[in-house]
């Protein structure tokens, strides 16, 4: 039976994590696989004959006395419960049990002091985070012994990433466990492009509504790829930063927990999720499942295809339309370059930020003045910017096939298609950092 591993250190605050780690257990077959690591002096790897010395140590003692105590309790209420105490280094100790038990997930508070060198659990959590290569489940101390966890509704945090969407299979898990799905994406307010740095801003509310609209229609096919599979699944867009948004769902829409990736991209302007992450950790009322890069890559990357990476929140502009129309969508949503297609949907050609840049500049020496400026990016269409060379992949090619593409043209991101139609967008990175599996985690 596989387990899951849930370090203690003696506290109460510590203990929040028992209700939701119990929860899960029950709902997934799964046993529990309790810890406690005491303070030595030494990291557990340079105990070597001192392995016995503090084995007989009074702090070793009192935490196996600890953990057996919890261990009756939840054999108890018929929980598969095994125990295990260590010695040394804190979060080295927890992701190593992770690994050797071949855990499905670690299941922690985020404060909790321990009575043996007051250790801060909080900063233990986020080594284990860091380190671990199991998705790791973060129970707010202050909020887990208040009501009994639920397993009802499950946010899912999307920026439009196949990064981001790797915390899909961990939440369907838990739908097939009986739960129901609400995929969240947030939009951000839009701001106003202003000149001067020290200028009042304020929101575009037309380009926030475009994005806004963006963001719905990428929710619809995942929300059908998971509905096709039977989960009960539905989709919900808001506006605000990520982390008061997500904060904000689990209040409107009832949420009992969160899952998400530490780290996704927005668009392809590379926006980190760390510090999102953190920040709902920090504020959010119940668990958080997070899944780092260190625990994708573990999973490997063997058999994996382009359409298993690519960003599939692609901006889509028409060959007819107006310059300032296309700078005015990329800047909304970010993005760096554009699929461009034409009046039959077909892919014509990719525009760019680059290509954009180089037209303004050929306005700039002809113009007379910036209102002329305005009008002929107002009567241009884009189809004289789009470089006649355009390099695509088929969603259905390798990893293998996307690195030698990359090689070859020495590019950084590439149009997918299906049938000649654009249908998302690879970037290098992901490529590399999913390719990577095969020698930071040799099989």
């Amino acid at each position: 039976m596989r387990t899951l591993i849930v370090p203690l250190d003696g506290s109460s605050l510590g203990e929040a994590a028992l209700p939701w780690a119990t929860l899960l257990a029950q709902r997934l077959g799964l046993s529990l696989t309790l810890t406690r690591v005491v303070a030595v002096g030494r990291a557990s790897a340079e105990l070597g004959p001192h392995a016995q010395q503090a084995q007989a140590s009074p702090s070793w003692r009192e935490a196996a006395r600890y953990l057996a105590r919890i261990e009756r309790d939840l054999r108890a209420k018929h929980i598969d419960v095994v125990m295990e105490v260590r010695a040394g280094l804190a979060s080295p100790n927890i992701v190593d049990l992770a690994a050797e038990r071949d855990a499905v997930a670690i299941v922690m508070t985020t404060h909790g002091r321990g009575a043996v060198g007051r250790i801060l659990l909080g900063s233990v959590a986020e080594e284990v985070l860091r380190e671990s290569s199991v998705p790791v489940w973060i129970v707010p101390a202050a909020k887990g012994a208040a009501t009994a966890p639920r397993l009802s509704t499950i946010g899912v945090m999307l920026d439009g990433s196949s990064l981001a969407e790797s915390a899909l299979p961990c939440a369907a898990d838990l739908a097939r466990a009986g739960a129901k799905l609400l995929l969240l994406r947030v939009v951000p307010p839009v701001e106003r492009a202003v000149a001067s740095p020290f200028a009042e801003r304020d929101v575009d509310e037309a380009a926030t509504d475009e994005a806004v609209t963006a963001a719905e229609a990428y929710l619809g096919p995942v929300r059908q790829r998971l509905q096709a599979e039977g989960i009960d699944v539905r989709g919900e867009v808001v506006r605000g930063t990520p982390a008061e948004g997500i904060r904000e769902a689990v209040v409107s829409f009832g949420l009992d927990a969160i899952v998400m990736t530490t780290h996704g991209y927005s668009g392809l302007d590379r926006l980190r999720l760390g510090s999102v992450a953190r920040e709902v950790v920090r504020g959010s009322a119940v668990p958080v499942g997070l899944i780092s890069r260190r625990a994708l890559l573990a999973q490997g990357s063997a058999g994996r295809r382009v359409r298993d990476l690519m960003n599939r929140d692609v901006l889509i502009l028409e060959l007819d339309e107006p310059v300032d129309s296309a700078a005015r969508r990329m800047l909304a949503r970010g993005v760096h370059a554009a699929a461009v297609v034409g009046s039959d949907g077909a892919l014509c050609g990719v525009l760019g930020v680059r290509d954009l840049l180089a037209w303004h500049d050929r306005a700039v020496r002809d113009a007379a003045d910036p209102g002329t400026i305005r009008v002929l990016a107002a009567q241009a269409t884009i189809a004289d910017l789009v470089p006649a060379r355009t390099i695509t992949i088929d969603d259905s090619a390798t990893l293998d096939d996307a690195q030698a593409l990359f090689r070859e043209q020495r590019v950084e991101s590439v149009v997918v298609v299906r049938n000649n139609r654009p249908v998302g967008i690879l970037a290098i990175h992901d490529v590399l950092q999913a390719s990577a599996s095969s020698w930071l985690h040799p099989s």
